[in-house]
């Protein structure tokens, strides 16, 4: 079966517009000083690429403005190998849209052409022994790629790489990732992998001098011997490797400039890109995945006792029985300690049953690992406190019926408070189901057993971290 690529309406106009005014692209910073190394903004860019590689209708190199005697030092052969682009792709050869702005930085390699790398270059050669230096990126593979499609090098002013990472050849919808030698040698870093099709946080701490250095996907963290000698770092090169047909990659920004977290989405998905009458594929949405989709139906049209179309585009989701559906953000689990959060999506409710949905990060709630829980049925809006549902918004036609209905939850963390609006209507306070979690990286829909006769539709869900100018986020 083919998988349907429609394009969604702009839905949650407000967030589109709201995301687009911090963008950044890869960022390095000396964590022992807090010194902001680099920090593009492929947003600011003279000019994008609006169409697929090969877009001859210009050059479109990244440029770097925002910390003095930072530069890009491009290397390509021809025009169209390297640029930022705002082109939206099908999700499979290309992303359907990044997780934050507009822009991103897409870098192909011919077959028969030399590698094609982009180098960041530091403003000053960091050489003190013992600083910790940060990198941090959104990267995004495609399927199948040859080995290589993506590598990146931490280089010295003796221009020898202190840290190389690689990605293996892909077959299915993982991969490994690897360290490289000097000599050449490739090595496997024991469970890690990348996933294709999908926008990924990339980090790594290296500390000057040192031969070992840290590495994560979507937070999940390695130490792994650089296989290489330690010393300083001046550049950071990414580059295509061995000559193939599908050797291309994308970046983009994580939005964190050593301060404050600007704006991200950590989840979107309208189920354009799913398989009709399948469950949700890991990676299906355009930003994030899912874990487990345990149930649940993709549909396109009406249904009996369900939604008569999606609320946009062909396609939407359906609940039936006991039914869960995973929404993990993109980045892995995060600290709710100072970035407000703000999830949404649209629901098409029946006439009864139980409809839940939360922010967790588990799908086995508990007071320690969920942040709230509601749950939408016949008598009205329900907020879960940990030991029982409580009615904030009674009454039958709370949540009005067989339509198409918005909802939005969002977390507050300097007040730790949760509010729900319904249906656009005033924002009501929802209960905490227990302590804050130490972390979330889920939003999570529930149906309960003995609801087959009823057939929820959710359509158009998303997350993201909302900018709060002048905050301060600290990850460990």
């Amino acid at each position: 079966m083919q998988k349907q690529q429609n394009v969604k309406r702009g839905v949650w106009t407000v967030a589109v517009v709201s995301l687009a005014l911090g963008a950044q692209a890869v960022t390095v910073i000396n964590q022992t000083t807090k010194q902001l190394l680099f920090y593009d903004d492929f947003e600011s860019a003279p000019a994008a690429s609006s169409s697929a590689h090969p877009d001859t209708s210009g050059d479109y190199d990244p440029v770097a403005t925002v910390v003095p005697g930072s530069s890009w030092l491009i290397n390509e052969t021809g025009p169209t190998n390297i640029q930022v682009t705002a082109y939206r792709g099908n999700g499979v050869n290309d992303p359907a849209r990044p997780p934050q702005g507009t822009n991103y930085l897409r870098v192909v390699r011919h077959w028969d052409a030399a590698p094609s790398e982009a180098t960041l270059v530091l403003p000053a050669v960091q050489n003190t022994p013992g600083d910790k230096i940060h990198l941090e990126m959104l990267v995004w593979i495609p399927r199948h790629p040859n080995w290589g499609a993506f590598r990146f090098s931490l280089l010295g002013s003796d221009a020898n790489s202190r840290v190389n990472v690689a990605v293996e050849t892909n077959r299915v919808d993982t991969g490994d990732v690897q360290s490289q030698a000097m000599a050449g040698g490739h090595y496997k870093i024991d469970g890690l992998t990348y996933r294709v099709e999908t926008w990924q946080k990339w980090e790594v701490d290296y500390v000057i001098g040192a031969t070992t250095f840290t590495i994560s996907v979507d937070g999940n963290k390695k130490t792994v011997s650089t296989r290489l000698d330690g010393g300083d770092v001046a550049s950071i090169r990414f580059r295509n490797e061995w000559a193939g047909t599908n050797l291309r990659f994308y970046l983009d920004a994580t939005g964190y400039d050593g301060k404050s977290q600007k704006s991200l989405t950590l989840f979107r998905d309208g189920f354009e890109r799913c398989i009709v009458g399948s469950v949700p594929a890991l990676t299906d949405p355009e930003v994030g995945c899912y874990d487990t989709a345990a149930g649940v139906v993709v549909r396109t049209g009406a249904t009996s006792g369900g939604p008569t179309a999606a609320y946009s585009g062909a396609n939407y989701c359906e609940f039936t029985g006991s039914h869960s559906l995973n929404c993990m953000f993109l980045g892995g689990a995060f600290p709710p300690n100072v970035q407000k959060l703000r999830t949404r999506f649209r629901i098409w409710y029946p006439y009864d049953g139980v409809s839940a949905h939360g922010i967790t990060k588990s799908d086995a709630l508990s007071s320690a690992n969920c942040l709230v829980f509601n749950k939408l049925t016949g008598y009205g809006y329900e907020s879960h406190d940990g030991t029982k549902c409580q009615w904030i918004s009674p009454g039958t036609y709370s949540v009005p019926k067989n339509r198409w209905v918005p909802i939005e939850m969002v977390w507050y963390p300097t007040r730790q408070t949760v509010w729900v609006t319904l249906d656009n209507g005033a924002p009501i306070q929802a209960h905490l189901y227990g302590a804050v979690p130490d972390v979330l990286d889920r939003f999570l829909f529930k149906t309960q057993t003995g609801e087959n006769n009823n057939r929820f539709g959710v359509d158009d869900i998303e997350a993201e971290w909302v900018y709060n100018p002048g905050t301060l986020i600290v990850f460990p």
